[in-house]
């Protein structure tokens, strides 16, 4: 009986340890550990990676307010369209394509703006960046014109339009009282038109490649 109970103990304790979740958060911890490790080599301090930078230089919470929520917008928008990529290609939908463009291209500008990736290049090379970024945005306009036919796409021209300004502000550095602002806060109307647009058009796909399913 013992032995019984043993052999179905292990098989329970394999079953877990291959469940995707199990697999998924021991390599990110394995990676955190070996990042963590190879810092230190560069005299990067661990307590720099893990904990939060208002807590490190003691500044209020709310520092950065504006910029946080930019990110969970677009992770959001990254994460939803991601899944209903998947969902769409289960689905037959010629259209998980795209979804998954959009995904790709909402979590690059969501590291850009977490690591300030633009920030820390050159001119030239911030420049090059904003040009890869509105050719990705012009290449999904023009897949998502040839796509769909009866969706509504104003909604990804307010996004587009509000991020535009954003990106015009930051490169020919507009100064004023009100430019930080006027920067930001088109960021962050497009961040939100964004998604929810996308969110929109997500489930848009999915509704109609379920009906077709169905028929």
């Amino acid at each position: 009986m013992t032995q019984v109970n043993e052999t179905h103990g292990d098989k329970v304790l394999n079953s877990v340890f291959k469940l995707p979740a199990m697999i998924v958060a021991i390599c990110l911890f394995a990676a955190a550990v070996v990042i963590g490790v190879g810092a230190s080599f560069f005299g990067i301090k661990l307590s720099h990676l893990v904990r939060d930078p208002a807590s490190i230089y003691e500044y209020p919470s709310y520092i950065g307010f504006f910029s946080h929520i930019g990110v969970i917008l677009m992770t959001s928008t990254a994460a939803i369209c991601g899944v209903s990529a998947w969902i769409a290609r289960r689905l037959a939908s010629a259209q998980w394509t795209l979804l998954l463009s959009v995904s790709l291209l909402s979590w690059l500008l969501v590291v850009d703006d977490v690591f300030m990736l633009h920030e820390a290049a050159s001119r030239l090379g911030e420049v090059a960046i904003f040009c890869v970024y509105a050719a990705l945005g012009l290449l999904i306009w023009k897949n998502l014109r040839s796509a769909s036919k009866d969706y509504d796409r104003r909604g990804l021209m307010v996004a587009l339009s509000f991020l535009g300004l954003s990106v015009f502000t930051d490169i020919f550095k507009i100064y004023g009282p009100f430019a930080h602002w006027l920067e930001d806060f088109s960021k962050l109307a497009g961040f939100g038109a964004w998604l929810t647009f996308w969110t929109g058009f997500a489930a848009h796909t999915i509704v109609e490649a379920t009906n077709r399913r169905a028929t």
